[in-house]
């Protein structure tokens, strides 16, 4: 096996070792490249297995943060570029705003947001034929851009979501109301995600990979 090459959601990773005078596996994912620093005696399959395991996944995904926003410049809403006018405030969801966070953009749009998330659900409930009567929030999730806790009637989107496309948005929908009918990722499952979203695969990769247009 090539320990030297990471592949995730069809994107390759170059891999890139250092001995250093450590105790613990030390990874960091730089400009597509991760940089790993090894004890001297630990060998670099245990650290390929890790990266193959879950750490790859988790930092990647963490990566996409840092694309979406840079203040005074632009910020990403719904797949389209925003940019900031002179007087450095941004024209988002037909009202003028400025934040100097990303923290504080998330707070001003909140509300327009969930807004928009709950007229999606119930788009595709209906088409979908669920009736669980689902309460529906937004936070900031490290680990997932949607949940769906059937035992509280609760789906949970991710500040994250509003800077991809509504086709994007749609597919995190469908895959959590999905889970109404199905609890695992089984195929049965899929088979109604791909039902409702037939370029499923395409959208998730573009999620994954933090391409908002």
């Amino acid at each position: 096996m090539d320990y030297n090459y990471f592949t995730y959601e069809g994107k390759i990773y170059k891999i890139i070792y250092k001995r250093k005078r450590i105790k613990n596996v030390i990874f960091h994912l730089n400009d597509d490249v991760f940089n790993i620093s090894l004890p001297y005696r630990e060998k670099e399959e245990k650290a390929y297995q890790l990266l193959n395991r879950y750490v790859g996944k988790k930092l990647i995904e963490r990566s996409i943060k840092k694309n979406y926003f840079l203040l005074d410049k632009y910020i990403y809403v719904f797949g389209e570029k925003k940019f900031c006018f002179p007087n450095g405030k941004y024209f988002i969801l037909n009202k003028y705003i400025s934040f100097n966070t990303i923290d504080e953009f998330y707070e001003k749009i909140k509300s327009q947001y969930l807004e928009y998330l709950i007229d999606r659900v119930n788009y595709f409930k209906s088409k979908m034929g669920i009736t669980t009567n689902y309460l529906i929030k937004v936070r900031k999730m490290n680990r997932t851009f949607g949940n769906n806790c059937k035992s509280k009637k609760t789906l949970t989107f991710s500040f994250v979501l509003i800077h991809y496309s509504k086709e994007v948005i749609d597919s995190v929908v469908i895959h959590e109301l999905a889970h109404d009918l199905f609890f695992d990722h089984s195929s049965n499952f899929y088979n109604v995600v791909y039902n409702y979203c037939p370029n499923y695969d395409i959208l998730r990769k573009q999620l994954v990979k933090g391409e908002f247009l």
